[in-house]
């Protein structure tokens, strides 16, 4: 199954559904499910401003649902949409800003503890608890 590495507190977010609109600088083919793995990174002044304690770090927490990837192409579409990404500022990478737009988040009863990798990896299905959806 396929796996994003995500910072916290974004990860925590995302598979709580408060977060609808993962941000990146690239694009990619899959659609479908998505399992979200909180990586070793905390960004604290986000944690901060956001109110969010970190649940774990270094472990898939969670599944959600990638329905589309589109190029965020204006700032007032970023402005739009900011109540699902709930960045501060602009856009991150400019014109190179990607929403994945993520949909029926679905957190894991028990972290699984695992090494992420950069882009989008694969997991096998047989670490995974019995309920994959939301």
């Amino acid at each position: 199954m396929k796996c994003l590495s995500i910072h916290q507190p974004w990860a925590d977010l995302e598979v709580e559904g408060r977060r609808g609109l993962e941000i990146r600088k690239w694009s990619h083919p899959h659609r479908g499910p998505l399992l979200i793995h909180a990586g070793l990174k905390v960004e604290k002044e986000e944690c901060k401003r956001l109110g969010v304690i970190p649940s774990v770090t270094g472990a898939i927490i969670g599944l959600v649902h990638l329905v589309d990837i589109r190029l965020l192409l204006s700032e007032n579409e970023w402005e739009r949409l900011r109540s699902k990404h709930l960045e501060a500022g602009g856009r991150c990478y400019g014109d190179q800003t990607y929403g994945w737009f993520l949909e029926k988040a679905y957190r894991f009863p028990k972290a699984i503890p695992f090494r992420g990798v950069l882009g989008v990896f694969e997991v096998n299905e047989r670490i995974l608890p019995k309920r994959l959806s939301a």
